[in-house]
């Protein structure tokens, strides 16, 4: 299949005949008017006609800020912990279960809000579909909202189309 790497939105794009060996980068931003979107090489016309895809996420090796997160979550349960007992290792639990419980669920409700004029339908459950869109987050920036100034979070993502269960590019 095609590797690309990839944001939010510009999945829409899909169906945008692109040069061969797709690349994409993306990084998605809520608080901006959408992804940037910097497109490498590539052809995704093989999704044409496809009305589900599955969706897999992956975290591996993902920086937080300028730290490997394992550094990060390292630093953030002792600084918690150290201020309150115990807030550091709910911290740690928030961290992981909102992935599953509230971000991926709500990546998939805004893309498929985008993607209803094109009749597709992208999901963690579509486990049937011909094609699985990995996304790999490589890197997330937290943000920060202290008072009078703030920075949005955002994640920069890299997307892999395989044929569901061959896991192959």
């Amino acid at each position: 299949m095609k590797k690309i790497s990839v944001l939010l939105i510009a999945i829409l794009s899909l169906y945008i005949p692109i040069k061969t060996n797709a690349q994409i980068y993306y990084s998605v931003n809520y608080a901006t008017k959408g992804p940037k979107l910097i497109h490498k090489s590539g052809d995704l016309s093989f999704l044409k006609g496809q009305t589900k895809l599955n969706i897999e996420y992956v975290y591996d090796n993902m920086m937080v800020g300028k730290k490997p997160e394992a550094q990060y979550i390292t630093e953030k349960v002792e600084k918690y912990n150290k201020d309150e007992a115990g807030k550091g290792d709910k911290w740690l639990e928030s961290w992981k279960n909102d992935r599953t419980k509230r971000f991926e669920p709500k990546f998939e409700e805004l893309l498929n809000k985008n993607l209803e004029g094109v009749n597709v339908n992208v999901s963690s459950t579509n486990t049937n579909a011909k094609y699985t869109l990995i996304l790999k987050t490589v890197y997330t920036d937290p943000g920060y909202n202290i008072g009078i100034t703030r920075k949005p979070s955002y994640i920069d993502v890299v997307v892999t189309f395989v044929e569901t269960g061959k896991k192959q590019i």
